[in-house]
């Protein structure tokens, strides 16, 4: 009796893609637990969708932020603490890896969007714009004034030098 059904998924079901920007035709290639378990759950979703005549999406969420952040292990919410402490944070690399950064009502405006569209299908949900992480690092030391110190330490296994999306 289920009509609708919307996913909450992730960029890390396309693995590292390179400078290639993703949009909702870029492939499933996980590298990380967490991206294969997202990824099947996207096939499930294609499957109702195809056997049951599901409205079901698959919403693919790009490093989303804002209130309700302070327990993530995302980089904005460590930023956040360590500017609120008087702490430093460590860096992954050199610093230099782009991501898109997606603001919490963004991502609500979007869910609703899709189920009032009953959208069919996959999409990504990000802002279009990639900063570095030493941009959003420099961007966050201007608005809360911390000095905010960086240790990079070596990259994670599975690390995306770019996040960039497509959100046309």
């Amino acid at each position: 009796g289920v009509s609708q059904f919307l996913l909450a998924s992730t960029n890390s079901v396309v693995g590292n893609v390179g400078d290639r920007v993703i949009d909702e035709a870029t492939p499933l290639n996980p590298l990380t637990p967490y991206g294969a378990t997202k990824a099947a759950a996207e096939m499930l979703v294609s499957a109702y969708r195809g056997s049951y005549d599901v409205a079901a999406c698959s919403l693919r969420f790009i490093n989303v932020y804002g209130p309700g952040m302070a327990n993530k292990d995302s980089v904005v919410a460590r930023l956040m603490r360590a500017a609120q402490s008087g702490s430093g944070v460590q860096v992954y690399g050199d610093g230099f890896q782009r991501r898109d950064f997606v603001y919490v009502t963004d991502v609500a405006a979007a869910v609703l969007l899709a189920w009032r569209r009953s959208w069919a299908g996959t999409l990504v949900i990000g802002s279009g714009h990639s900063p570095s992480l030493l941009e959003v690092i420099d961007a966050v030391r201007r608005v809360t004034g911390a000095p905010i110190p960086v240790e990079h330490v070596a990259p994670r296994r599975g690390e995306m030098s770019v996040v960039a999306v497509n959100i046309g």
